[in-house]
């Protein structure tokens, strides 16, 4: 994240300068979104929420398991349990690092969320501009003028988009990859230790709620993408001119690419890379304990 921090900024820029405008292409994308923004907002308060919950959960159950002295289970060097500092420095230094590192990683989660919803929004208002043309009287009128409106719209949202993605291809992969391992490791130890069945559907439930949102709002912003070129196929054609037949075939080409998030190993992110995460995850774990049980 703070390597592309830079890409960041300049998209959230652009953003902004959406809600200045006046112009009707600017109300309409406004209007997309607001509305996007606020359902990133909903997910981003859910997920927030359910990981700091079930995080709380998992470290009173370690805190109450160590007694009261190692709620990550693991203890600061140099303290003796005597010391009047052991259990308020390995309780307090722990919290904090736990709940630090578990919202600097869903933190970033968050502003994934956000971001694609932004684009999003963009791409849903292509469709509605698209949607226009199946007035016959606005596509005997004004046609061209909603094409090149179209158009620029649509490069404008993927010159930015491509700067994005091209961060998401390394973000991805690093967090998808840390993922898998980290599942992977967690179902070897709780295949090998003796802990609540409980906690170990919690923490695996974390785990699956990440990988799940990664993938989900992956598809969200694929099929807002693939919307566009079906939205423009199912125009009224047949009622417009041979030259706007025309320029509608060359928008046609120029929309059959959709848009997706791909990262290094996963391919193209979907919710079917989050059913081939899970199966390899559980895969790998099984092999590792067979071996080392």
């Amino acid at each position: 994240m703070i390597m592309y921090r830079k890409a960041f900024h300049e998209i959230f820029f652009y953003f902004d300068g959406l809600i200045d405008s006046v112009e009707f292409s600017s109300k309409v994308r406004k209007k997309h979104l607001e509305w996007n923004v606020e359902v990133a907002l909903k997910w981003t308060t859910i997920f927030l929420s359910f990981v700091t919950i079930g995080g709380l959960i998992v470290n009173c159950y370690d805190l109450y398991e160590t007694n009261f002295s190692s709620p990550m289970r693991f203890l600061i060097p140099g303290l003796s349990r005597s010391s009047i500092f052991f259990f308020p420095a390995n309780i307090i230094f722990q919290v904090t690092l736990y709940f630090a590192i578990l919202h600097v990683i869903m933190g970033s989660d968050a502003v994934i969320m956000i971001t694609i919803c932004y684009f999003r929004s963009e791409n849903q208002a292509v469709v509605e501009f698209i949607e226009q043309l199946d007035e016959s009287e606005i596509v005997q009128k004004n046609c061209n003028g909603i094409f090149r409106n179209i158009y620029e719209v649509h490069q404008t949202v993927t010159w930015n988009m491509k700067k994005l993605l091209e961060g998401y291809w390394h973000i991805y992969f690093y967090k998808l990859f840390t993922i898998i391992l980290y599942l992977c490791t967690l179902l070897f130890i709780f295949q090998s230790v003796n802990i609540s069945m409980m906690i170990v559907l919690l923490c695996a439930l974390i785990v699956t709620a990440q990988i799940f949102i990664l993938c989900f709002f992956g598809q969200l912003l694929r099929n807002s993408s693939e919307a566009i070129a079906e939205a423009l196929y199912m125009t009224k054609w047949y009622e417009m001119g041979i030259e706007d037949q025309k320029n509608l075939l060359l928008l046609l080409l120029r929309f059959q690419k959709a848009v997706k998030i791909e990262a290094f190993g996963f391919g193209t992110i979907s919710i079917y890379t989050f059913v081939q995460i899970i199966k390899a995850a559980a895969s790998y774990a099984s092999i590792a304990y067979t071996i080392f049980k």
